[in-house]
């Protein structure tokens, strides 16, 4: 999605940031109760923010599915289907978002400092491992 599409209509207060590496994307959740909300590149300048669909409650709203990450295969591996359409889906919102100027309005940015909207905390290696218990 990009990210002038996003709007936090009520719990902004809960959102909270956490990258898995000092470079890595931004991975966006409610503290209240760790919910993943979306994830981010670490700069507003790349406009795209992905979401768990299924935590989206009226999917309607995103119009049709023609891409799926991360499918799980019957040997215990995952796979991404249909990928050229995400592709093409992607460079057309960012186009749009650049040429626009729409970039701009994203609840994930301070657009004067460019800085995230609130701290991110990076995990330890020891935290990240106590995620995958």
């Amino acid at each position: 999605m990009s990210p002038e599409e996003i709007q936090f209509t009520e719990g902004a207060e809960n959102l909270a940031l956490m990258q898995l590496s000092p470079n890595g994307m931004f991975r966006w959740y409610a503290r209240c109760c760790n919910a993943p909300l979306a994830t981010t590149p670490g700069t507003p300048k790349f406009p795209f923010a992905s979401f768990i669909v299924k935590r989206i409650a009226d999917t309607d709203r995103l119009g049709s599915v023609t891409t799926r990450g991360f499918v799980p295969r019957p040997n215990g591996k995952q796979k991404h289907e249909k990928l050229q359409y995400a592709a093409f889906g992607l460079s057309k919102r960012l186009l749009k978002s650049w040429l626009t100027g729409s970039w701009r309005q994203t609840p994930f940015f301070n657009l004067t400092t460019g800085e995230p909207v609130v701290a991110s905390h990076v995990i330890t290696l020891e935290e990240r491992a106590g995620l995958y218990d």
